[in-house]
């Protein structure tokens, strides 16, 4: 049910065969059937006999449903009567990196969903990858874009001394042990193992994607401090740097490391793969000084790009 309970899900069983009593209804409604296909999926097959494996309403009051199809056994994901992804081999996990969504490794493919109210959600599923790196966490940002947040064999820092040397690696995703938080941080158990692959232990982990932010810089503090964000370098959004003039300032510029001029305000590409990008800007003046024009920098702003 939705936190204000104007969405209530149910899965559960109808009188009647036994060949397409697995249901899933919202609001009293059914949207999901065995032997029925998925609406607007463009699926030939129906939802398999006990195809339906998991319902969920997150936090924001987006529902999904998981299962797979008859004949074919193409697994997919359902989110507000849209699938967002599906095992029949045409699914990149990453747009271009030519690994897909694969159910041969994990019969059910997907093991995982969840969302916020951004409108970003988190699919956890099995590729065609290597079998040892081919169960993922997929963050999809509410944009269309999508990346790979976790991977089995990612390394772990055990002691959080910020270097990946306790030999520690993610192995096994729980099925359906993660969560997406309100501030974009992913929430998920999984089972670790050694260098050696060896299954060592289980753990309950947070992951932190890059949040936006700025912070000043200024060397020796000899410069004046005039540059500054005046809007946090968010995902899809424009991000605007000032710099302050001075009592005999012509013009104001702000560069980003080697001479490159940016505009006060600089579009902020939707794509996630950006996210935790890192821009250092360096504020100038140009002052008329004594009859001729100076070039006086300022402070800088180290930025980071997040959502």
């Amino acid at each position: 049910m939705s936190a204000d309970g104007s969405l209530r899900l149910l899965q559960g069983d109808l009188t009647g065969s036994t060949t397409g009593d697995d249901v899933v209804t919202l609001n009293d409604l059914v949207i999901v059937q065995e032997g029925v296909v998925l609406a607007g999926s463009g699926f030939v097959e129906p939802v398999d006999s006990s195809g339906i494996v998991k319902a969920w309403v997150d936090n924001a009051g987006n529902f999904y449903v998981r299962g797979n199809n008859d004949i074919t056994e193409d697994d997919w994901v359902y989110r507000n009567g849209v699938v967002v992804c599906d095992s029949t081999g045409t699914f990149e996990v990453e747009p271009g990196a030519g690994e897909f969504f694969d159910h041969t490794a994990f019969t059910d493919c997907f093991f995982a969903f969840d969302g916020n109210s951004s409108g970003a959600f988190l699919v956890g599923g099995v590729t065609d990858g290597p079998a040892d790196q081919n169960g993922v966490l997929v963050l999809f940002d509410g944009f269309g874009n999508r990346r790979v947040v976790a991977r089995e064999s990612d390394p772990v820092d055990l002691d959080g001394n910020g270097v990946f040397d306790d030999d520690r690696f993610l192995d096994i995703f729980g099925n359906d042990d993660a969560l997406l938080r309100e501030d974009g941080s992913i929430v998920f158990v999984a089972s670790l193992k050694d260098g050696a692959g060896n299954a060592v232990s289980n753990g309950l982990f947070v992951l932190s994607p890059a949040s936006a932010g700025c912070t000043l810089r200024n060397g020796t503090g000899v410069n004046p401090v005039a540059c500054q964000c005046a809007t946090p370098p968010l995902l899809g959004t424009n991000f605007d740097v000032t710099v302050a003039p001075g009592p005999n300032t012509v013009l104001t510029f702000v560069f980003a490391g080697v001479p490159a001029t940016l505009s006060p305000r600089m579009p902020v590409p939707t794509d996630i793969g950006v996210l935790g990008t890192e821009l250092f800007l360096q504020g100038v003046r140009l002052d008329a000084v004594g009859g001729g024009l100076t070039l006086q920098p300022t402070n800088a702003q180290d930025v980071v790009v997040g959502f």
